[in-house]
């Protein structure tokens, strides 16, 4: 075999791979809404009202890592020699066992003092298996993590259908042994098989490393990514809250039903990005002139928005059939619409968070995802409380909390390969006029609803006709390096 045929059909494999791992995403987020809606069914309004405090018990845990796989998946992306990257793996796997002790220490604590956590709830009844569970699943994501920076994405995706498939086996076949203690015990086990899976198949020999520099390393870098993810992800939760508070419930479902579909909707291309970060990040690093620099940001940024743009168009010509299946939620399609147009800004944006991972700024970028939340904490309380405004009102605050987002990011670029600021931004805000333009004219497509597939058909024409040497320049790229 030829080195043109063996480099081939590498790449092939490494889309291939791509591919079916975010196809598996979809199949495993699947998985979970038949086990949701079964705990649902078995457990009742009161005690899944009980599930889900210890789910979110659970969630906070994964806090208590931080920020340190977010770190390793970084710092193993830069690192070349083979002794470094297992000292990481030791000493990041170490971490873990330390917080267990701490924590496990914590549960006993609680256990025996018989302190009630929450108004009614006997919380400490299940608080020692809640811990093992949370800690279970931290260690968990590290493997994942160091599997994502090998791309070793199949186990990953095995390992995830591993966690839910157990407790939806007692769901179907155990129904009347279902409980709060039997969900937990089974999703430890799921959890515990897709641990010893990843380890089993992991290529390093993992022994005990209690290196405190390079954990005090790992939790440097990591907690300012912590707070950024943070800050990103408050941006929805702050949203939801003042819709909880100064909106019916049934505005409440609405906003629910958006964000829940858009999640799903966009979960495939996440998943890629999520795969491929580490790649990029290991680029990056290797790059010293600004050019080539500048050349890369834009290939990723111009295959980010064929991507966004495509799936974008795709839903505003699909949602009026959606509709048809589910018409009750009908009034909630100005603001999925809305807040998919947002979304285009954070997916544009993996390039540019990349380099500052791989140039080690991760401080900037808690700036970047604060002045976000800020932006929503405040004018969404003045849109919900004091404007009454409609919600999708408060969608188009979040979109501009997004493309805030993705110019702070630009902006954090620019400094790193020491731009002029005004003038970059400005040809930035120049160059995006070919997606802004279309991006306006779907807002408009939104309020005129008569118009609505007039302006769609437009503003995709538009889109072609000014980014068609984008896309000419990327079929060569495609044919020059894949076929």
């Amino acid at each position: 075999m030829t080195y043109l045929h063996t480099r081939i059909l590498k790449r092939f494999n490494s889309i291939n791979g791509l591919f079916l791992f975010s196809v598996f995403k979809y199949i495993n987020m699947g998985l979970k809404v038949i086990k949701m809606l079964l705990i649902a069914k078995y457990l009742g309004p009161e005690l899944l009202g009980l599930w889900g405090i210890l789910f979110l018990i659970q969630e906070y845990l994964q806090y208590t890592h931080l920020g340190t796989p977010y770190s390793l998946n970084v710092e193993l992306s830069l690192i070349e020699k083979r002794d470094n990257f297992n000292r990481y793996i030791n000493a990041s796997l170490s971490f873990v066992i330390i917080l267990s002790f701490f924590l496990g220490i914590l549960a006993i604590i609680i256990s025996l003092l018989n302190i009630n956590l929450i108004l009614n709830y006997r919380l400490n009844d299940f608080l020692f298996y809640v811990l093992f569970w949370g800690l279970v699943q931290v260690y968990f994501v590290f493997l994942k993590t160091i599997y994502r920076v090998q791309q070793r994405l199949f186990l990953i995706n095995i390992s995830e259908s591993i966690v839910e498939m157990l407790p939806l086996l007692l769901l179907v076949f155990g129904s009347k042994f279902v409980s709060i203690y039997s969900l937990i015990i089974f999703t430890i086990i799921g959890f515990g098989f897709a641990v010893i899976l990843l380890q089993l198949k992991l290529n390093i020999n993992f022994k005990l490393s209690f290196d405190s520099k390079l954990i005090n390393e790992l939790i440097k870098f990591g907690v300012p990514l912590l707070l950024s993810n943070i800050f990103f992800y408050l941006i929805i939760q702050i949203s939801k809250t003042y819709v909880s508070i100064f909106y019916p419930i049934k505005e409440m479902g609405y906003f629910s039903f958006s964000i829940s579909l858009i999640m799903a909707s966009l979960l495939g291309i996440k998943a890629l990005q999520w795969a491929i970060t580490p790649r990029l990040i290991n680029k990056f690093y290797k790059m010293q002139f600004k050019n080539e620099i500048l050349r890369y940001i834009q290939t990723i940024e111009n295959v980010n928005s064929i991507f966004i743009f495509s799936f974008v168009y795709l839903v505003f010509l699909l949602l009026p059939l959606f509709w048809k299946l589910y018409p009750e939620y009908i009034n909630s399609n100005n603001t999925i619409l809305i807040l998919i147009l947002g979304n285009v800004f954070v997916i544009k944006g993996l390039g540019y968070n990349s380099l500052i991972l791989a140039k080690k700024k991760q401080n900037k970028l808690i700036f970047a995802g604060a002045k976000s939340f800020i932006l929503v904490l405040f004018f969404g309380i003045m849109v919900t409380k004091y404007l009454k405004a409609k919600i999708d009102i408060l969608a188009i605050i979040i979109m501009i909390s997004y493309i805030l987002y993705y110019y702070s990011l630009v902006g954090i670029v620019n400094k790193i390969i020491e731009k002029d600021k005004t003038t970059t931004f400005r040809n930035a805000m120049l160059k995006n006029l070919t997606e802004f333009i279309p991006i306006i004219i779907l807002l408009a497509a939104i309020y005129f609803i008569e118009f609505y597939y007039y302006l769609t058909a437009f503003s995709l024409i538009f889109y072609i006709v000014f980014n068609l040497s984008v896309l000419n320049n990327l079929i060569k790229h495609f044919r020059m390096n894949y076929l």
